[in-house]
């Protein structure tokens, strides 16, 4: 049985669309049109926005996997309570601004896009706000709970991931490897991936992985400073700017010079050591 769906009105496909220009905006190099996409995030689906509330209730479905039915039942059931205590006016007023906002901003060609997890999306919208009827709805859980206790990583989020690899992953290593004529070490291409699979906002886990990151790169410069290259007072002076910037690396702005640099000095360090 298929149901009418509004993909416009749906605060989950608005938000992956908005993505998708922003991974366009990131592939192009077009900083300007990437910081007016970053800024719409930010103003409309932030976790303490009406829409960024709804996102969240959305995510909780449609990105859960490889639970048991249970548990796939019961945050069904919990998700939809928590769902009924929006107001369902603020939110359709504030996707009535972001739909308004896309079309001057960022483009109609926004609603476009390919969403890989669309259906997904749409399920989880119809459980929310479309079906009325018993039978619309088991037929609706039963799809949506088939998806989040299936134990093959066949998702809809790994679809959505390899998407963006080949839009901005692949282009990214491919444009490091002409302009330094070098393949990516195993720690580039851990870097580089989870950077791009954070590019939709500042996430706390890549926040947390690239300090640790910097914190290992600072450890083997200190290795090679105090046991290779310690006569070469050159190369010391060399190695302490390059610790210098790691450090006030933290309190910069995590943008893609950013990430460059800090996979060059992953080479230097790899060179150093061999």
């Amino acid at each position: 049985m298929k149901f009418k769906h509004n993909k416009k009105r749906n605060t989950a496909f608005l938000y992956e669309a908005v993505i998708k220009e922003l991974t366009k905006a990131v592939v192009s190099k077009d900083s300007e049109r990437k910081a007016i996409i970053v800024s719409v995030i930010k103003e409309y689906f932030s976790p303490n926005t009406i829409l960024g509330l709804e996102l969240g209730l959305y995510k909780t479905l449609y990105e859960v996997r490889k639970v048991d039915l249970y548990t796939a039942e019961r945050l069904i059931s919990e998700t939809r309570k928590d769902y009924e205590k929006l107001d369902e006016t603020e939110v359709f007023n504030k996707q009535t601004e972001l739909i308004d906002l896309i079309n001057k901003k960022i483009g109609p060609q926004t609603f476009r896009n390919f969403v890989p997890n669309f259906k997904n999306i749409a399920s989880v919208a119809q459980i929310f706000t479309g079906a009325h009827t018993a039978k619309q709805r088991v037929l609706l859980e039963h799809k949506l709970i088939s998806s989040m206790v299936s134990k093959k990583e066949t998702g809809s989020r790994k679809q959505e991931l390899k998407h963006i690899d080949k839009l901005v992953y692949k282009k990214f290593v491919e444009n490091y490897n002409n302009k330094y004529n070098t393949k990516l070490l195993k720690e580039q291409n851990q870097l580089l991936f989870r950077y791009v699979m954070s590019l939709d906002a500042e996430t706390v886990d890549f926040n947390i992985y690239l300090n640790e990151e910097i914190g290992r790169l600072l450890e083997g410069l200190t290795e090679i400073d105090s046991e290779e290259v310690a006569s070469d007072s050159h190369l010391v002076g060399k190695i302490q700017e390059v610790k210098q910037f790691l450090i006030d690396s933290k309190k910069k702005k995590v943008d893609e010079r950013l990430i460059v640099k800090i996979m060059n000095i992953q080479n230097l360090i790899q060179e150093l050591k061999g």
